[in-house]
């Protein structure tokens, strides 16, 4: 992908994520209140959802035309029109290379953090089945992992808390366990680090964390209703981490103790509030992602009416630095397309004829005309699927033509049963080819039989070709 495609789809992205994290920051509290922490949690499902949106293609809107072939004059042509590469945007490379490298500072910072956070803990020493000891209590319990995610608990565990307070501390962390938690967490750290440069992705984050571990909080005074004394006291006896820890589940010093405290207090919301929660949750997650998707711009195609088998040809056109993106024409091989940038004098056409080749290639015969001068007629072999180019400029030099193409087939589905096209390469191009070769004013017969449905009959054609018309008679039996 190009640095200017790639840009284009960061700012994108960017816009994208910046309004599911508004959006969600906007409601959160609310939901909580009415339907719970747990369903809060699951508001921040929206944010990758919103951003796998911008990755899906955009809505394409057809139309179907008529091209009339471009009339050409006999004028003398410019300057030789030579195939190259891609012009480069010095501007997009450069703010492309400060976004990775941004990306990859954030990146090691936070593989610097998770680091010291482990070398703190010291040895790990197994207890039972996913549960470690610490050698030092520095850190108060966690889960780590992310291949295989285990609760570390402080040397001094069985001695901090009362045999209530560790079934609520390990049941506490069994739910990041069992929810995968920490797997989460390395998503939200990833695009921590792709949006680096967005600063509100980074407060979101502390906001994030904080709804999980309110919604943990949740799910244990669920299964311990009566605990709830209790789980405050564990709370206060827990060491809390200084910073956050972009992939574990522990007990940090920037949660809001206070809060986290006070929230014990509230009752636990009824079914149905929780199950309207749950509604308005899916809801938001799927008509916001759909809405998202649709703010796309729609790309427009031109094709040609009732046609099976077309090339279609993607172009990024730029004329003296008005560059126009995303121009996506059809056409059938052998039928003159057209485009145009710019108005009057200034006006650049670039009309042109695809051809089938050999070795999945074809060939573009094009003019171009500025005004009504003709400036090139260039002739390019093209490899289909595969980026090419073509600069022309004026014979004076006041005005550049540069246009970069993606050729491939299409074919339209919906028209499949009423053309058939070709069995294969190789047979298709000899039709073509055969069809150019046809002499004006002479009458052929064609057959055609389909021997993979015996329902069909043998259709037999008669026809002229006419200089002035596409088929002067046309009879079949």
């Amino acid at each position: 992908m190009m640095s200017a495609d790639l840009l284009s789809l960061l700012i994108e992205a960017t816009m994208a994520s910046s309004f599911a994290v508004l959006l969600v920051l906007a409601v959160r509290r609310p939901v909580r209140k009415f339907a719970g922490a747990r369903i809060a949690y699951g508001l921040w499902c929206f944010v990758p959802l919103a951003l796998a949106a911008i990755l899906l293609p955009a809505r394409e809107i057809v139309v179907t035309m008529k091209v009339q072939p471009v009339q050409i004059g006999d004028v003398s042509i410019g300057q030789l029109t030579e195939a190259l590469v891609p012009a480069t945007d010095f501007f997009s490379v450069a703010v492309v290379l400060a976004w990775i490298s941004g990306m990859l500072a954030c990146a090691v910072l936070f593989s610097r953090r998770q680091k010291n956070f482990l070398d703190d803990l010291g040895v790990l020493t197994h207890k039972n089945e996913k549960i470690f000891s610490a050698e030092k209590n520095i850190q108060g319990p966690s889960v780590i992992g992310v291949v295989a995610p285990r609760i570390v608990l402080p040397s001094d565990f069985e001695t901090r808390y009362n045999l209530e307070e560790q079934q609520l501390v390990l049941s506490h962390e069994n739910m990041h366990l069992s929810r995968g938690d920490t797997r989460i967490n390395l998503i939200a750290a990833c695009l921590r680090s792709i949006f680096w440069f967005n600063p509100l992705m980074h407060w979101a984050g502390a906001r994030f964390r904080f709804d999980q571990e309110l919604s943990a909080d949740a799910l244990v005074l669920s299964k311990f209703p009566s605990a709830r004394k209790s789980y405050a006291d564990a709370m206060l006896k827990t060491q809390m981490a200084s910073a956050g820890l972009p992939v574990a589940c522990h007990w940090q010093a920037h949660h809001p103790l206070k809060e986290r405290i006070l929230m014990l207090k509230n009752p636990a919301p009824g079914k149905s509030s929780r199950y309207i929660g749950i509604t308005f949750v899916a809801a938001l997650c799927v008509c916001g992602s759909v809405a998202v998707w649709s703010l796309q711009p729609a790309k427009v195609v031109a094709a040609s009416d009732k046609t099976a088998f077309m090339y279609e040809m993607k172009m990024d056109v730029d004329v003296d630095g008005d560059i126009k993106k995303d121009i996506v024409v059809r056409e059938v091989p052998g039928k003159t397309a057209m485009i145009t940038q710019g108005e009057g004098d200034k006006q650049w056409i670039f009309g042109f004829v695809l051809s089938p080749q050999k070795n999945n290639r074809v060939m573009l015969d094009a003019t171009l005309k500025r005004g009504n001068e003709v400036v090139s007629r260039p002739k390019l072999l093209i490899e289909l699927g595969k980026e090419s180019g073509i600069g022309v400029s004026t014979s004076d030099g006041s005005s550049v033509f540069k246009l970069n193409m993606l050729v491939k087939e299409w074919r339209n589905a919906a028209n499949m049963n009423a053309v058939k096209p070709f069995q294969n390469e190789e047979v298709m191009h000899d039709n073509l080819r055969m069809f150019r070769q046809m002499a004006a004013r002479r009458e052929y017969t064609r057959l055609q039989s389909e021997p993979d449905a015996s329902w069909r009959k043998k259709l037999k054609i008669s026809f002229v070709i006419d200089p002035k018309k596409e088929i002067g008679k046309d009879e079949g039996c």
